[in-house]
């Protein structure tokens, strides 16, 4: 699905593959180069030499070299570029550095020419595809043209013959036919920018460069540049391309604008459409969603649509408009299903690395703290050496508080940053010495205590040990754009769309958006994580209760204690450790468990994504967060700044520099005096709670929440464009099988190679292949090796059979070559012998569940079950009569097959009720009647014994029982599985388990709470959107 032009509407984007876009793409990495230039800035107040950094372009001519390089070459590293500086430009080592990519990376070249090139070789020259225009001619015919290759009358090839008619003036006649094949054999990806050709075509003329630039610009652009160049902006996008112009004048003789500049300054900023009040919906009912397809990432799609359809609810449900919707973005949206599966594994991967973590911190018994965790990942990741020293470190001293110390490389208290990518392990007394300087501003002072690095030594450091983010932390000479900012912009496509959407409702000014680091932030300031942690404390102590949890740890710790024990023997070296008794480890490990530190409750293991509940948690975050909030967090540096500037008098009354130099020399101060600096500038972070009581309320809160899901139906009957009625199928029908249906019988694929082995009846099978073309050219390759199947069939073998296919020809003479196969299908009996019985349905006809298959190991399993059904219904015996509750099932593969045929045979198709088809199933099927059906995902309600549970709507104490969702929150479950008569449900609030097959036993969910069986008491409950409870089902 090809999504919309981000700028130009109408317009679809444009495939990467396209050779505007692989230009665009070129000088994207070309523009992101810069220059890092040490140049004097004065002297301190000691009359040592300063020294600032300036970045600036790398020269038009080295840019020019490097776009000529990337149209003929795969790839350039950057070594080569680096030389280059260094030998014609005079990059002065020490002084200048190259930026604006890790020096382990290469710039990509023109991926489509150089394909197109490989492919061609001389008659790239023949065609005189130099030609950008011609290459977009051939482009357009290889990407978009469908038929056979082969095919010389498909409209793929016959557009590519013409194209060799028309450029290639000295092909022969005779060979036109087989270049033309030759050249539409050649593929490219199915993959998509965001940004349309119109776009990009109006964006490249800024972004190229020297002898490619032309600043020929319309009037438009040129008084845009000028307004920039000349007067006050307020907006962040149109502040950040004036600073780029102010910095970077001779982009506009030169050429060689960044593309994101280039973009703000062609369409202005990179917000979302703004509506006027009189445009704005007046009524819940005018919300529309998205239509399926009108964005590339159906999960965007999705998330914004449960955003409009969530806040559509909330307007219809409490009859009030909102007048402001807080948004966080969430940083992985913006991937592909393939860059999200990526990130998955890495989160997987990451899972992998901190157990191996734990493993280390348990072998040198340290506690399995997340702090401990991170030294640990940060030690391995600087690869065991300290980034300000380069001494290594020991693993025997890292958790050695006295010795070593995590530093925040940009200082925490100037940067809202506490990521991974901000964070070092360093010497504790270096870290003291550099204090709230960033890495290297600390190294242009220097020390005089300690052996540290020079700064080139610890650039060139740097950028041998590290990368991204982390790298450019440490070698930032400024304090960065604010970190929210950032985040938002890394995120701008979807904020983009979101806020389109969500403008409609409440306006361009009333959307705010915010990012996962300020809501965690918020979380842990305001205290909602110890509240959470107290309230799901109660799940973490019943595991210590159970025997086979504890049994399953000491089993870990005394695998862990004999296998550090035989690794010292076997090294000679004296184990002193004391192995504690089966007793002794789980006393132990009862009080390390749940316990309290410095009045924060820690809970071993404790994660807040094992209740559903965390997502209201940061939902209510997000909408308690002021723009004041994020504007302070982002202005730390600022705010820190001016809090000098206005107390200098009271901590340095001699002090006559400037306002620059103060922040330096609060930095040189003993640590005493500038500790006690820096502590009154801790309030800065401090964030006022929302209301008094707001911890203690939301504790309060989250006890009343009732989960909702969306309904997931997987057997849907909808309206298509027609307007017609039809079966939607939301699942797989049954596991997947090896084989399927050709001309009516049982076949499946093998490899060719397959024909090579010993004991596989090679002739037979050839008969049974189902395209009598390849059984007859196949049998005939075989009789060539005189029947020897091992070389027929050997990688040679079946490489002379392709050669064979791809020269053949038809009786008449005519070259009809054919696509190279690799394998084969074959039918399972051969069809000559398969004879039609009698009055035999058509195999071809006959339901997946077919009792006549060829093989009976092959039958389809049906997968899925579809519904429980509870019933209620007579028992009888000779004695007595009782009413009693009575269970069914139809599986997914079943129902499906069912309702098609009921579907099919109904003679009004728009008043077809599927709801009632199932009741009458089970009710003919069983002689009982149906109370309800349950589906995965359904909620129940289990009252406790002897509760009186008010079902009838017209009571007036209805509204008030299922209105306390406190009190029904406690038995409220949600079906799991179920099979035959078996059915398992999991507490509603319940995300994820604690500790698999031991938490809620072998099956992770349970048939019965406390000895009663839900099946037998349970009602059904329908649950909104808004958490709800709109109706219960007792029959």
């Amino acid at each position: 699905m090809i999504s919309d032009c981000r700028y130009e509407p109408n317009e679809k984007a444009i495939a990467k593959s396209h050779p505007v876009f692989q230009e665009y793409k070129v000088w994207e990495q070309i523009n992101k180069l810069i220059v890092n230039t040490k140049i004097e800035a004065g002297t301190n107040r000691k009359g040592e030499k300063k020294y600032k950094y300036i970045d600036r372009p790398i020269p038009t001519a080295l840019k020019e070299w490097i776009f000529e390089e990337l149209q003929n070459k795969k790839e350039i590293t950057f070594s080569a570029i680096f030389k280059k500086l260094k030998a014609e430009f005079d990059l002065r080592e020490g002084i200048d550095f190259l930026n604006g990519m890790n020096p382990k990376d290469k710039l990509k070249g023109n991926e489509t020419k150089l394909q197109l090139q490989k492919s061609l070789g001389k008659l790239w020259d023949v065609l005189g595809l130099d030609s950008i225009n011609r290459q977009i001619e051939l482009w357009n015919i290889l990407y978009n043209e469908k038929g056979n290759e082969y095919d010389l009358t498909s409209d793929r090839t016959s557009k590519v013959l013409e194209f060799i008619n028309k450029y290639g003036n000295n092909i022969v006649d005779d060979n036109a036919e087989e270049i033309a094949i030759k050249i539409s054999k050649i593929k490219f990806a199915r993959a998509y920018s965001s940004l349309s050709l119109k776009a990009i075509e109006r964006i490249l003329p800024l972004v190229r460069a020297g002898k490619y630039f032309n600043n020929d610009f319309s009037q438009q652009l040129q008084s845009k540049i000028l307004k920039l160049l000349n007067e006050n902006v307020e907006d962040p996008f149109a502040k950040a391309a004036q600073t780029y112009l102010d910095n970077n004048q001779s982009v506009l003789s030169e050429g060689g604008v960044g593309n994101s500049i280039a973009t703000i300054l062609v369409y202005d900023k990179h917000t979302a459409k703004e509506y006027s009040h009189d445009e704005l919906y007046k009524s819940y009912k005018e919300i529309n969603l998205l239509k399926q397809g009108d964005l590339r990432n159906p999960l965007v799609e999705q998330i914004i649509n449960e955003a409009l359809v969530l806040i559509r609810d909330i307007w219809k449900n409490y009859g009030i408009k909102p007048n402001e919707i807080r948004v966080e973005l969430a940083r992985d949206l913006k991937n592909s299903a393939k860059e999200r599966a990526t990130i998955h594994k890495r989160n997987k991967d990451n899972q992998t690395i901190n157990n191996k973590i734990k493993e280390t911190l348990v072998k040198n018994k340290k506690e399995l703290s997340l702090a401990n965790i991170e030294k640990v990942k940060l030690w391995e990741a600087q690869r065991h050496l300290s980034p300000y020293t380069g001494q290594p470190i020991p693993l025997s001293d890292l958790f050695d508080k006295e010795k070593y110390d995590v530093d925040h490389i940009i200082p925490i208290s100037r940067y809202f940053d506490d990521s991974f990518t901000n964070k070092v392990i360093s010497e504790k007394s270096v870290n003291q010495e550099k204090a709230n300087r960033t890495a290297m501003e600390y190294f242009e002072v220097g020390s005089l205590k300690y052996s540290i690095f020079t700064k080139e030594q610890f650039i060139a450091h740097v950028n041998e040990y590290f990368s991204g983010v982390k790298r450019k932390n440490l070698l930032a000479t400024s304090i960065p754009e604010d970190p929210v900012q950032r985040q938002i912009k890394d995120t701008q496509y979807i904020a983009i769309r979101v806020k389109e959407e969500l403008n409609k409702i409440v306006g361009n000014e009333n959307v705010k958006t915010t990012t996962g680091s300020i809501t965690d932030y918020l979380r842990n300031h305001w205290g909602l994580t110890d509240k959470f942690k107290l309230l799901l404390k109660e799940r973490y102590e019943a595991l210590l209760e159970s025997e086979k949890f504890l049994e399953s740890e000491y089993d870990n710790y005394k695998k862990d204690f004999d296998s550090r024990k035989k690794e010292y023997e076997e090294k000679e070296i004296l184990f002193e450790d004391q192995e504690l008794t089966k007793e002794e480890f789980i006393k132990e490990y009862k009080e390390n468990y749940i316990r309290y530190k410095k009045n924060k409750l820690i809970i071993k293991g404790w994660s807040k994504r094992i209740d559903h509940r965390h997502h209201a948690i940061d939902a209510l975050i997000v909408a308690c967060t002021e723009p004041a909030h994020i504007k302070r967090l982002n202005d730390l540096n600022k705010v820190l700044q001016d809090w000098l500037v206005k107390h200098k008098s009271e901590f340095m009354p001699n002090f006559e520099g400037s306002n620059s130099e103060l922040l330096e020399e609060i930095l040189s101060l003993p640590e005493k005096d500038r500790r006690e600096i820096f502590t009154q500038i801790d309030k800065f972070r401090a964030i006022e709670m929302p209301w008094k009581g707001f911890p203690e309320q939301v504790e309060q809160k989250l006890k009343e929440i009732i989960i909702s899901h969306k309904p997931k139906d997987k057997l849907l009957l909808q309206y298509n464009k027609a307007g017609d009625r039809q079966i939607k199928l939301r699942g797989q029908l049954h596991e997947g099988t090896l084989y399927g249906i050709s001309q009516g019988k049982e076949a499946y694929r093998i490899p060719l190679t397959k024909f090579s082995g010993k004991k596989f009846a090679t002739e037979k099978n050839i008969q049974k292949i189902v395209s009598p073309f390849l059984s007859g050219f196949i049998a005939n390759h075989l009789k060539e090796y005189n029947n020897k199947k091992e070389e027929a069939f050997s990688a040679e073998g079946i490489m002379d059979l392709n050669n064979k296919l791809a020269q053949y020809r038809n009786e008449k003479g005519e070259l009809k070559p054919h696509t190279p196969i690799s394998t084969v299908k074959i039918y399972y009996k051969d069809p000559s012998k398969n004879k039609k019985k009698k009055d035999e349905e058509d195999l071809s006809l006959q339901k997946l569940d077919r009792e006549k298959a060829f093989n009976e190991k092959l039958y389809v399993k049906t997968g899925d079950n579809y519904l429980f059904a509870v019933m209620e219904g007579e028992i009888k015996t000779k004695k007595t009569s009782q009413i009693k509750r009575l269970y069914d099932i139809i599986s997914f593969f079943d129902a499906t097959n069912f309702l098609k045929e009921e579907f099919r045979n109904a003679p009004d198709k728009k008043t077809f009720d599927k709801d009632l088809l199932f009741r009458q199933y089970f009710e003919e099927r069983n002689k009982a009647k149906l109370l309800f059906t349950l589906k995965q995902g359904d909620f129940v309600y289990l009252p406790n014994e002897n509760e009186e549970v008010i079902l009838d709507k017209e009571s007036p104490l209805y509204n008030q029982y299922w209105g306390d969702l406190k009190e029904r929150g406690k038995n409220i479950y949600v079906v799991q599985k179920f099979s035959k008569k078996q059915i398992y449900f999991i507490k509603h609030t319940i995300a994820d388990i604690i500790k698999k097959d031991v938490e809620f036993g072998s099956q992770n969910c349970y048939e019965t709470v406390e000895g009663r069986s839900i099946k037998e008491n349970c009602f059904k409950l329908e649950i909104d959107r808004l958490g709800n409870i709109v109706k219960v089902i007792k029959r």
